[in-house]
């Protein structure tokens, strides 16, 4: 389920500065860095869990 891969991904990116500087370079593509990172996530899970932080 993407929900729960979504969650794993938050897990690991709080816990590796490399995935944080990644993700915070310009331009950066969250799924494409999740994938690299072994996950699979979707610009729809990412939109959904932006919606639920606001």
């Amino acid at each position: 389920m993407s929900e729960d891969q979504l969650k794993a991904f938050i897990a690991k990116v709080q816990a590796d500065t490399s995935l944080q500087e990644q993700l915070k370079a310009e331009g950066a593509d969250p799924v494409a860095i999740a994938k690299a990172a072994g996950f699979s996530i979707t610009t729809e899970d990412l939109n959904t869990q932006r919606q639920t932080l606001s």
